[in-house]
């Protein structure tokens, strides 16, 4: 069954048993990014900074004419309390979400997981609930 849908996608050239999963492939030409050159390069510097600046330039206007806007149409002032407290229009549970966010981080999640293997199933939710204090 999964060949023929395979087979039907075009997969069928190749096969994963053949591959050294131990070696990183080479990008572009296969050898080293040369930054004097560009040789090997996965795109030119050029284009990079394009990407990044041109990003950058695209949303930081699109962001100025959506406030424009929203002051101009909406009547919203805005001022230093507006942009800090969102207008006090965020709820509880988006701002216990953020601080959550926050502070779960990889060592977070792996230090859990070290507390359930020292303490049982309950150490996870000692060791979390030390975290919910600022909420």
């Amino acid at each position: 069954q999964w060949a023929a849908i395979g087979e039907a996608l075009g997969f069928t050239d190749f096969d994963p048993t053949t591959v050294n999963w131990n070696v990183p492939v080479a990008w572009g030409k296969g050898d080293d990014c040369d930054m004097k050159d560009q040789s090997g390069c996965l795109i030119p510097l050029g284009a990079g900074f394009a990407i990044v600046l041109g990003f950058g330039a695209f949303f930081s206007v699109f962001t100025t004419i959506l406030v424009w806007m929203e002051k101009k149409f909406a009547g919203v002032q805005i001022t230093s309390e507006h942009f800090n407290t969102a207008g006090r229009s965020v709820k509880t549970g988006l701002t216990a979400s953020v601080i959550v966010s926050q502070w779960t981080w990889a060592a977070t999640l792996l230090q859990s997981s070290n507390v359930a293997w020292s303490y049982g199933i309950s150490g996870p939710f000692w060791y979390a609930a030390g975290a919910t204090i600022q909420v």
